[in-house]
């Protein structure tokens, strides 16, 4: 037996290694002829004078022509190496190398290749919750594809953990070849899916291992584990269970217990084999305490440079969290970091990252902080690190990209202007509200706008702003239905296109040119116009609309006025008649910013009470046939909600006046006045980001006939019950007559509740827990009457109750779930515990 050198290979990698070879007879040569090649051989260095290939191939000659050992040259390690690297690349053989001498100082070589199995067919079998497609994909394999026996293994073991991610522990493949029919088949048995069961922690001192709705610290949710178990547990995988260790010393680590130690102490299957119990064993060790906190202001990263810091220590320290005598956190840290950036950035110095690849000497950074540990005790010092830089000032903005939509679209919402100081938190803005136009979209990678700094050449302190756009998809037609118990059963078919412009005809009136350039953004295109068709039949109400907004009428460009035009057409089935309505109405809106505005509205309806029966109210006899109602309203809204499709936090006021008749004209004359408040406060946020949110409401409403109108028409009088006063009947809640609403002119109503999270679920490709189930815990309040001084009025209502309200991911189909139980009612409202409310758009 001797030793030989040869390369040993898998996928993506080969190595030298030293080999045992056996010394046996070949091509007619004694073993003490020939040798293996080892790394010590005396032949490196001499000429080659005959490479031999064994056994020999048809291809003999394209196989030396390949070589990088060639005929009379010298013989070296780094090309025979290379050599037989290549020979398994292409040919998926082990070649192994032997020497023989020969006269003058040459030596003849041998390549030996080993018998090796290749496949000419391939099979799987026994996969349920795998298709061949997905097994090719992950494997690599073309159908038609050979398969070498080096090759069968790699392919297994990755069919196999496969499952394993999936929670298919128990899985098992095996390989069977037929060698007569070339054929290998992986036979595969998946056995059950394990679900994770329970999850047990011990010696978890400090923090429990969950706490009901997430409230206080805990290790299942605050560590944020994918190995979740219970009602919604998760498949088991043994790469999540790895992951979830590290997930729990991070989180010990980042709360200050610096020399935590998790490891997962015990598996537990159920009998079935499809659930397992978990069990972590926790090595908490000692808590670290902040001895001190110091800042190091720096105004270049030269250490050279001594000059004074450009913003006073004492002023930017105070935006640091972390204290002396402050136990070690790493989220705080964070915060505070993130808290520094903030400060300068309000003060003119931008981060590197708001340069893309383009970097500058005079930037503003936050270095990583310096931690001096005590030697005996578990106690450090943190030390706060940045570099000042120089405040930047903006000197253009250019825009890229928008092939079709108006600059002015864009530039209307950036904050800054040539001049400006780069103040970092407009810039910030500037892009949340081109975001949520929705206008730019690359279809690709799903980005939204980009802003990016340039440096200017020269110019230390002057930065060019850079906003890169791609035109997306802003036309949108949608469908569905909807029920509730207020309106029935309603179908949905709109059609929406954003970013609209009228006036961007077609290049021709050929149809096909124009359905073509409406597709590409080509025509109606680009002038931040939104253009509205609503058709919306019910059994009890049913609704038509056309509606184009335009927030810049008047090109203004900045602090615009806004035109609205609405033409719309409703049928409304109630309890003892029918209301049809036919109108339109144009608003004009002064837009002090995105959520701040001033309307004036004008409308005119024709309105039709039919189809009245017996036991209708007197004031609907008295109303019945058509009338018109001619109205002007000024209105005022003022917002600032963190989401305003989900709020959690913020508040949303309205208030409004309108005359309807007297100088305007109509056949009705009456006023209205109100206003309604909004606000949300969360008052915790659980380990998952999730927000428990205490949702108050307060609206009050009065309306007063004038002239020659008796009373209030009866579609314009104010009504409770159902959405705004839950646990009654939609409008059966207040005055009546016989056994019918009647309705009234004043009007209070207020809402408290009480917001939590239920069930969530992360995304994939997100970090961040998606709500599912929200719950909800009410009380209504109303009162209304004839006014506000109507003993009525003082009959007040109140309701208690409790709801959920279900958002399902992706196809956005809000449901709304509510019981409500009247505590303060009157023999003649009409009582229903049940609100509900299901739609699809």
């Amino acid at each position: 037996m001797s030793f030989g050198l040869a390369v040993g290979c898998v996928p993506g990698r080969c190595v030298s290694i030293v080999t045992v070879a056996l010394a046996t007879s070949l091509g007619g040569l004694s073993a003490q002829e020939k040798r293996p090649l080892d790394l010590n051989d005396p032949a490196w260095g001499k000429i080659v004078h005959y490479i031999h290939v064994s056994p020999p191939t048809a291809d003999r000659d394209r196989m030396l022509g390949m070589l990088k050992t060639k005929k009379d040259a010298v013989l070296t390690k780094a090309n025979i190496t290379e050599d037989i690297v290549k020979i398994y690349e292409i040919h998926r053989i082990r070649a192994s190398v032997l020497v023989r001498d020969v006269i003058d100082n040459r030596v003849e070589l041998f390549f030996v290749l080993p018998p090796v199995k290749q496949y000419d067919r391939h099979a799987f079998k026994g996969m349920e919750n795998l298709t061949e497609t997905e097994a090719r994909r992950i494997t690599g394999l073309r159908p038609s594809q050979r398969i070498h026996e080096d090759d069968a293994e790699r392919i297994r073991l990755v069919i196999r953990e496969r499952y394993e991610r999936e929670g298919y522990y128990f899985a098992s493949v095996e390989t069977r070849a037929d060698e007569v029919a070339r054929m290998l088949t992986f036979y595969v048995d998946e056995g059950p899916l394990v679900h994770v069961g329970n999850l047990r922690f011990r010696g978890n001192k400090s923090f429990p291992g969950s706490v009901l709705l997430g409230f206080g610290e805990n290790l299942e949710g605050s560590a944020k584990l994918e190995s979740v178990g219970g009602v919604f547990n998760k498949p088991f995988s043994r790469w999540s269970v790895e992951d979830d260790v590290q997930k729990l010393e991070l989180f010990y680590r980042r709360n200050g217990y610096l020399d935590a130690d998790v490891h997962l102490e015990e598996t537990r299957f159920n009998k079935d084999l499809d659930e397992v119990d978990l069990t972590f064993r926790v090595s908490e060790g000692e808590r670290y305490k902040v001895t001190a906190v110091e800042l190091h202001q720096m105004r270049t990263a030269n250490p050279a440079d001594k000059r004074p810091p450009l913003h006073d220590k004492e002023d930017v320290i105070k935006e640091i969290q972390l204290a002396a005598g402050d136990y070690f956190s790493s989220v705080i840290i964070n915060r505070d970091r993130r808290a520094l950036e903030r400060y300068y950035g309000k003060r003119g110095h931008p981060t590197a990252r708001r340069y893309g690849q383009r970097t500058t000497s005079s930037l503003f950074r936050v270095l990583d902080p310096q931690f001096v540990f005590d030697p005996v005790k578990p106690e450090l010092k943190v030390i706060y690190e940045l570099i000042e830089g120089a405040p930047k000032f903006l000197r253009l903005v250019r825009i890229r990209g928008n092939e079709s939509t108006e600059d002015r679209v864009i530039r209307r919402r950036v904050k800054l202007f040539p001049g400006d100081l780069m103040d970092v938190t407009k810039l910030d803005r500037s892009r949340a509200l081109l975001d949520r136009t929705r206008y730019f979209v690359d279809p690709d990678t799903l980005a939204l706008t980009r802003f990016e700094l340039s440096p200017v050449e020269g110019e230390d302190d002057l930065v060019d702003l850079d906003i890169f756009v791609k035109e997306g998809e802003t036309g949108q037609f949608t469908w569905g239905v909807g029920v509730s118990s207020g309106t029935g059963v309603r179908g949905n078919f709109e059609f929406q296109k954003r970013n609209f412009d009228i006036t961007k005809l077609p290049s021709s009136w050929n149809p096909g040119t124009w359905i073509s350039e409406i597709a590409d953004g080509k025509a109606f295109h680009g002038a931040d116009q939104n253009l509205d068709l609503l058709l919306a039949p019910g059994t009890e109400f049913s609704y038509y609309r056309i509606s184009m907004f335009d927030p810049d009428v008047f090109r203004q460009h900045m602090d615009t006025i806004g035109m609205r035009v609405d033409l719309y057409k409703s049928i409304r089935i109630l309890d003892s008649f029918n209301v049809d309505r036919l109108g339109g109405a144009v608003t004009l809106s002064r837009i002090f910013d995105e959520t701040n505005r001033v309307n004036l509205t004008i409308r005119d309806e024709k309105v039709k009470l039919r189809n009245i029966e017996a036991n209708a109210p007197t004031i609907v006899w008295e109303s019945e046939g058509k009338t018109e109602i001619r109205g002007l309203m000024l209105s005022l809204a003022l917002s600032d909600l963190d989401d305003n499709l989900h709020p959690r936090e913020g508040y949303h006021f309205t208030t409004y006046g309108e005359l309807v008749g007297g100088p305007i004209g109509g056949g009705q004359d009456f006023y209205k006045f109100g206003a309604a408040a909004e606000f949300y406060q969360p008052i915790h946020t659980d380990s998952l980001d999730r927000k428990h949110v205490f949702y108050t409401r307060l609206r009050l409403d009065h309306a007063e006939a004038f002239g020659s109108s008796p009373f209030v028409y009866p579609s314009e009088r104010l009504y409770m019950g159902g959405s705004d006063l839950r646990g009654f009947d939609q409008r059966h809640a207040g005055p009546s007559q016989f056994g019918q609403p009647v309705g009234g002119e004043s009007r209070l109503l207020s809402t408290m509740e009480y917001q939590f999270p239920l069930v969530s679920t992360q995304m994939q490709g997100t970090t961040r827990h998606t709500e599912i189930i929200r719950g909800v815990i009410f009380a209504d309040y109303g009162m209304l009457g004839l006014d506000f001084n109507d003993s009525l009025y003082r009959e007040p209502r109140l309701t208690v109750g409790f709801g959920i309200r279900i958002q399902v991911p992706v196809l956005q189909v809000p449901i709304q779930l509510d019981l409500g139980w009247p505590i303060l009612a009157q023999e003649t409202d009409r009582e229903e515990q049940l609100f509900f409310s299901f739609r699809r758009f």
